[in-house]
């Protein structure tokens, strides 16, 4: 998992940005599966597809939703066949 502190910054510090990328490749290596949580916005997805991250969660999804509101959410992405796996 990688933490929103890191993906905030990813964008705007090539530190934090070396960072995840060093993250993501632990991982690989290790044949484990990558999360990015925080995503707000689609440059920081697009960057975080770059790198390989297979998924994500943030606001750039959906906001917090209550338990009716998620059932609707999910089934209405997968009507439309489109899902939030990025990889």
């Amino acid at each position: 998992k990688i933490d929103r502190s890191f993906v905030d910054e990813m964008t705007t510090s090539h530190e934090a940005q070396a960072l995840v990328r060093t993250l993501m490749q632990l991982a690989k290596s290790l044949s484990l599966e990558t999360i990015a949580e925080g995503i707000e916005t689609p440059d920081q997805l697009q960057a975080l597809k770059a790198m390989g991250c297979e998924f994500a969660q943030g606001f750039h999804f959906s906001k917090p939703l209550d338990e009716p509101s998620f059932e609707s959410f999910v089934f209405s992405k997968l009507q439309s066949a489109h899902s939030v796996r990025i990889a």
